[in-house]
């Protein structure tokens, strides 16, 4: 029995390094040891030549805990109701109950006609504890009904840009990307505006997470900041070219037919700001979308489950 149980570690390391040697794999598309630059995409002979992008999967995390279900009610009722068997009551519950117990002896007499007795409640001390108490619950109600603590969702922004919308869920970035204003600017964007997408940009040599580290800096000049998870992507995909994407391409000297995007996942740091300022040089549109609006967006089902990976909860 001892020497099965000294077999568990080894059996997690090779799992481990296996999984570590086909997540290095997958950053380089070539085997461990050889480095790949945007020029090396292509094959030879003659094999469509395929260009380098690094996507980045922007969330924004939850804000408050989604609503509970019934079984989850079910648990919170029962652990709340035996807190406060469990608990001590208050000065202010004590008191209460007491002045409650002199108002209904003082109803006794008063029913009785006992007038001597009477003297001993003329101060109506207890009343005035139980209307203070009145007016605090009443209070309470209208301050609950007024900032709406019970249902946060129902104050939330209804605009897709705002970062204030659906707090109990996560958000995902989707923009529509635009041409780089010149040609001449190094990583230029070539992508078609007008489709939905993570933001993206072409490589151009450096490192697939310092491409994607100067892509943010550059669609959000001033903006907050993210944790990118790991050095390696989480996933990779292709994207093939339109015709006229192409056409313009060409014009730069560019016969790529498509590009193979590794897409990282990052958070967003800063989650009390309304909105971010992006770009209008790079990014045309953008969208704070939830697991449940991707579908409208994103047509592409490898695509789609990709990003819905990112945002299971």
């Amino acid at each position: 029995m001892l020497s099965v149980t000294r077999q568990f570690p080894r059996i997690s390391l090779r799992l481990f390094n296996r999984r570590l040697y086909s997540a290095s794999a997958a950053a380089t598309l070539e085997p461990m040891g050889t480095e790949l630059t945007p020029s090396e995409a292509s094959t030879s002979n003659n094999e469509p030549k395929w260009d380098i992008s690094v996507g980045i999967a922007v969330y924004r995390s939850a804000l408050i805990a989604p609503p509970m279900s019934d079984v989850e009610k079910k648990i919170f009722e029962h652990f709340l109701a035996e807190e406060h068997d469990r608990t001590l009551k208050a000065d202010f519950e004590i008191k209460i109950e007491k002045e409650k117990e002199k108002l209904k002896i003082r109803e006794e007499l008063l029913k009785k006609g006992d007038e001597k007795r009477l003297v001993e409640f003329d101060d109506s001390f207890g009343e005035k504890l139980l209307e203070k108490q009145a007016q605090l619950e009443e209070f309470r109600k209208i301050a609950a009904k007024k900032y709406r603590f019970d249902d946060i969702t129902s104050l939330e922004s209804k605009d897709p840009r705002s970062l204030r919308r659906k707090s109990d869920k996560k958000l995902i970035l989707l923009v529509k990307q635009s041409f780089a204003p010149s040609d001449s600017e190094k990583g230029i964007t070539d992508y078609e505006s007008g489709t939905w997408s993570v933001p993206e940009l072409k490589s151009d040599g450096g490192t697939l997470r310092e491409t994607a580290e100067r892509h943010w800096s550059r669609i959000v000049p001033d903006g907050p900041g993210l944790k990118i998870f790991g050095n390696a992507p989480i996933a990779h995909y292709r994207r093939t070219y339109s015709k006229r994407l192409r056409q313009k391409l060409l014009e730069r000297s560019n016969d790529s037919v498509g590009s193979v995007v590794f897409l990282y996942a990052a958070q967003l740091q800063y989650t009390h700001l309304d909105s971010i300022y992006f770009n209008p040089d790079y990014i045309s549109d953008y969208q704070w979308c939830s697991i449940d609006e991707i579908d409208t967006h994103i047509h592409n089902a490898k695509y789609r489950n990709c990003l819905k990976g990112i945002l299971f909860e």
